[in-house]
């Protein structure tokens, strides 16, 4: 009988220690990301959001989130779900914009002065004269939503919605993408906590 529970302690303590395992390398994930990652700035544009079960967050919604590959060098044979790399470079104003587009399959040649953000197509619009290309593509990127308390959120908002706002991201080399700070016609409101 001591030997069954000593199997059962043993049991748990091991998957004790490997949720908290798990629980550290998603941390040091996001914080490596954080400190790491080159940052980029996109701007964003308007959406209505709301989610009475999810809690406050502002949905972001960036210019490079829908493409027109028509003027893109890259592939357009994308699909609904498929990875993507979308290649985006700064302009003058500091805003980066996308270059290039590729599928995200191998390890990608990378633009001097480029950094690559991977993304999942949402939707393909078709091309209206060739069938099986895209014309358009909408990308999520994993950095759509941002969780604040409410009324941060509502003033984040109304200055998204005035497109003021602009995203501040940490940019792995793997192209993931996570918030880093704002800004808010061109000042830098909030900076991403590492803890």
């Amino acid at each position: 009988m001591k030997a069954i529970g000593l199997k059962f302690g043993l049991g748990l303590l091991i998957v004790g220690l490997l949720q908290t395992a798990a629980l550290a390398w998603m941390v040091y994930d996001r914080v490596s990301l954080l400190q790491t990652g080159t940052e980029i700035v996109l701007k964003t544009v308007p959406v209505d959001p709301r989610s009475l079960f999810r809690g406050h967050y502002v949905i972001l919604n960036y210019e490079v989130s829908t493409l027109d590959l028509d003027g893109l060098d890259g592939g357009n044979t994308f699909r609904r779900g498929d990875k993507i790399d979308v290649f985006v470079r700064p302009d003058d104003a500091g805003n980066w914009t996308p270059v290039k587009v590729s599928t995200a399959t191998g390890v990608p040649e990378v633009l001097d002065g480029t950094v690559r953000l991977r993304g999942k197509v949402r939707y393909c619009r078709r091309s209206k004269t060739q069938k099986k290309l895209c014309s358009e593509v909408a990308v999520r990127y994993g950095a759509e939503k941002y969780f604040v308390y409410k009324e941060r959120a509502l003033e984040l908002e109304r200055s998204r919605n005035k497109r003021r706002l602009r995203i501040i991201l940490a940019v792995s080399d793997d192209g993931q993408a996570a918030v880093k700070g704002i800004e808010d016609n061109g000042r830098r409101i909030y900076n991403e906590p590492l803890f």
